[in-house]
């Protein structure tokens, strides 16, 4: 029988090995958070609201809240965590994100100021029934009743909830969010939440409710996934509809150059406008959120989007003509 001789180069390779599987899924020993650094990825496990399920008739299912942790307005809620608000707080800013501001009412000027700070992406992930592993957008558990669609695709801003808040019973400075106990709102009302949601929409009252058809059963433990990664990719997109001859290339070229992105959008023979997106994914994400709404005389009916390697030969956006 051949025998194994432990040599320094085996060592050596092994404690690459080693490393390298800390490095990529390196949990951190806070209850309930998972921290993965490499992946930029955070994982913090929950239920969805039982409570919520309970007021369900009274509040015709109403929701001000994707999330809260327990203790927080887990009736208006989605998804109760098993995290407390600090410990997320703490996994955020370990990715280095700095916290925005909340949405608010600026009395001088008599405008509605909407949530500023870094983006993020927010999913959900359960097991089903037959145990298989289901994992969505999270947008897809709230239903925006006015437009009378699923909420549309966003990038969450991390607000960073407020440190000047007197906790009172330790007149001590505080988290404002360790006393609400909310962590990511739909609405704009909360300013004490760690993640906003940034839509203009989102000042309106009882617009929101939730979406019942994408909805776990009440109880169902669930990874709430909080993806903090903005890699540069390339998106091909193909918008269907009535798209044509109503100024939609220059209103995706606008919004492309503010968003500081390169490729070229132009209308095809078929009568689709086509587009090729460069930049980071937050941001292509952005743009495509508009081009789902496009300019006021178009009517978008579908928007296809194609991932592709990213190129970086694009030097600007242009509209081709």
């Amino acid at each position: 029988m051949y025998k194994w001789k432990v040599t320094p180069i085996i060592l050596f390779v092994l404690g690459l090995l080693l490393i390298g599987s800390l490095s990529s899924a390196q949990e951190t020993k806070t209850p309930g958070i998972k921290v993965f650094m490499k992946e930029k990825r955070i994982e913090i496990d929950g239920t969805i609201s039982t409570a919520l399920e309970d007021y369900f008739e009274q509040l015709g299912g109403a929701i001000e809240y994707l999330a809260c942790s327990r203790g927080g307005k887990e009736y208006e809620s989605i998804i109760v965590l098993d995290a407390k608000p600090e410990d997320i707080y703490n996994a955020l800013i370990k990715f280095g994100l700095k916290g925005g501001e909340a949405a608010y009412d600026d009395e001088e000027t008599d405008k509605h100021i909407l949530p500023t700070g870094e983006p993020v992406k927010l999913f959900v992930e359960w097991k089903n029934k037959a145990g298989k592993t289901k994992n969505i957008p999270a947008e897809k558990l709230v239903r925006n009743v006015k437009a009378k669609r699923p909420l549309q695709y966003v990038n969450w801003v991390f607000t960073g909830s407020r440190w000047d808040y007197f906790d009172p019973e330790s007149d001590d400075k505080v988290l404002m969010a360790s006393i609400t106990n909310n962590i990511v709102a739909t609405h704009h009302m909360d300013p004490s939440v760690l993640l906003q949601n940034p839509l203009p929409e989102a000042v309106e009252s009882n617009i929101y409710k939730v979406n019942k058809k994408a909805l776990p059963p009440a109880g169902t433990k669930i990874k709430f996934i909080i993806d903090v990664s903005n890699p540069q990719v390339q998106n091909y997109i193909l918008i269907s509809g009535h798209v044509q001859g109503v100024g939609f290339r220059n209103f995706t070229q606008t919004h492309a150059k503010k968003l500081g992105l390169t490729g070229y959008v132009k209308n095809l023979q078929n009568g689709k406008v086509e587009a090729v997106v460069e930049g980071h994914r937050f941001d292509v994400d952005a743009l495509i959120v508009q081009l789902y709404i496009g300019p006021p005389a178009a009517n978008v009916t579908k928007v296809k989007v194609e991932k592709r390697s990213f190129s970086s030969k694009y030097k600007d956006f242009q509209a081709q003509y």
